[in-house]
């Protein structure tokens, strides 16, 4: 009987206890450095909030009420004025706040912040290259972030670009395409030449804003050098550039463009819409030989293109929007833009990209100086690798990658 009565006694007990429920625990995201776990009102058995040590703390504040910013409507108050930058993350976006930051001083972890990009980029570039993540070509060093070009043989063999290179269990590209195997033929190779590209698709995408990326070029005959932003949904399609890229800057490797650094939007893949609102700057040194800030300012009225604080060229978005110039150009697609805003394809998120590319059929013309290939050739990349001898001498080991020093996004 005293059993009995001990545990009616426990149970109720136990039941009591349960009464006292704590709440879901609320996740936010910090960009780009981690998470925030909080538990919204935690408080004990007499109803007091408690602090970490789980001691009752007081909720009294001796800062002013957040006011709306100059301009707003009546409605929630926030605590500082907002931007027309948005991210993609919950949350209100303050005028100049910064939204991002990597200053590359820790080892590159997946996924994290940028994600390796392991596929064949194919259309509408065709670049003659694969990206991989070897340590010998993707790595972080010294405070930069170090992405440089090297042969396929090297990794791979003497005889690597007449075999099949089936990326398909790490390709991050569309399983079952070229972007992840390919198969050479007699006049087809494997892309000789392997670079690497990262992003922050996954972790970071943002509308409108400012990006400051300081960089050092890379030189070489043919190398390409990718500092740009990327659509992340492509609403307005997925080829030929239909949906935008920005490019914050692009100097070409060869020693007849390091002198010209090139930056702005592309909405076409061919000539002659392709460079139509794309602005250079012609230095007097080579923009190869040191660290530059190169920035690009995109805005829902245009998008503006600066190096150290120079402003070198702004792209207005046109009354009506890019429609009518792009069908002037032939630009099939670009109908779809009418049912974007004026800025459109760039009223999207975008996300940013870093890499390299080599050669290709778009981003050298014919008559380049020492060009072993024509655009139109089905044996353009075999042309390329088979004249090695040419442009290789020309890939220095202390000048042929992309350094990356810091990657900063501000809102507008």
């Amino acid at each position: 009987m005293l059993k009995s009565v001990f545990v009616l006694f426990l149970v109720n007990y136990l039941n009591s206890v349960r009464c006292l429920e704590v709440p879901d625990a609320k996740l936010e995201a910090i960009y780009p450095k981690g998470l925030r776990v909080s538990i919204p009102g935690y408080v004990n058995e007499y109803g007091e909030p408690l602090d970490a040590n789980f001691e009752p703390r007081s909720t009294a504040s001796t800062a002013p009420p957040p006011q709306a910013g100059a301009g707003q409507a009546p409605g929630p108050s926030y605590p500082c004025e907002l931007s027309v930058s948005e991210v993609s993350v919950p949350g209100f976006v303050c005028k100049g706040q910064m939204l991002f930051e990597d200053n590359f001083n820790k080892p590159l972890a997946d996924g994290r912040i940028w994600t390796p990009e392991i596929m064949f980029p194919g259309e509408p570039d065709y670049p003659f290259n694969v990206y991989m993540k070897e340590t010998d070509n993707l790595r972080v060093g010294n405070g930069n972030l170090v992405i440089k070009p090297m042969p396929l043989v090297t990794a791979f063999g003497e005889d690597a670009i007449w075999k099949t290179l089936d990326l398909s269990d790490r390709c991050t590209g569309l399983l079952g395409t070229a972007q992840c195997k390919r198969d050479p033929s007699d006049a087809i190779i494997v892309p000789p030449i392997v670079t690497a590209k990262i992003n922050t698709k996954k972790t970071f995408a943002f509308k409108y804003g400012r990006v400051e990326i300081s960089a050092k070029m890379p030189r070489g005959d043919w190398l390409v050098p990718l500092i740009q932003l990327e659509p992340v949904n492509k609403n307005y399609g997925i080829r030929n550039y239909v949906s935008g890229l920005l490019r914050v800057a692009c100097v070409k490797g060869n020693t007849e463009y390091i002198k010209t650094l090139v930056g702005g939007p592309i909405m076409s893949e061919a000539e002659p819409y392709r460079t139509a609102n794309l602005k250079e700057f012609i230095s007097n040194e080579p923009w190869t030989n040191e660290f530059h800030n190169y920035t690009l300012e995109w805005s829902p009225d245009a998008i503006t293109m600066a190096v150290d604080g120079i402003v070198y060229g702004r792209v207005t978005a046109p009354a009506g929007g890019f429609y009518k110039e792009a069908h002037e150009q032939n630009v099939e697609a670009a109908a779809r833009w009418i049912q974007g805003s004026n800025i459109a394809p760039f009223d999207d998120m975008f996300y940013i990209s870093l890499g390299m590319d080599v050669g290709g059929v778009h981003e050298f013309p014919d008559e380049a100086i020492n060009k072993p290939w024509k655009n139109t050739a089905t044996k353009a990349m075999v042309n390329f690798w088979n004249a090695r001898s040419q442009w290789n001498p020309t890939w220095l080991e202390s000048e042929k990658a992309l350094l990356v020093d810091y990657v900063r996004v501000y809102a507008l």
